[in-house]
């Protein structure tokens, strides 16, 4: 019986079988990395749209000074 698996079809259909599982196992990875940022992303918009909202100085002292990134969707007051 294990003579048939050492065939070349065998051998040929077992890659391929083994590197579509190592496939399937990397697209997971990045799917759930990104599922992972999508969701921080949707809990910070919702919990600053829960928020009260801040004076704009304390988020941006100069008009120049760049948006820090836990600031992002933080509701301001003008």
């Amino acid at each position: 019986m294990f003579r048939l698996l050492l065939t070349r079809r065998w051998l040929t259909w077992l890659t391929l079988a083994f590197a579509w599982g190592v496939t399937c196992f990397f697209l997971g990875q990045w799917q759930w990395h990104r599922y992972e940022s999508k969701s921080l992303l949707q809990h910070q918009v919702s919990d600053n749209y829960n928020a009260k909202p801040k004076v704009i100085a304390d988020i941006l002292p100069n008009l120049d000074s760049p948006l820090s990134l836990q600031d992002k969707w933080t509701k301001v007051q003008l």
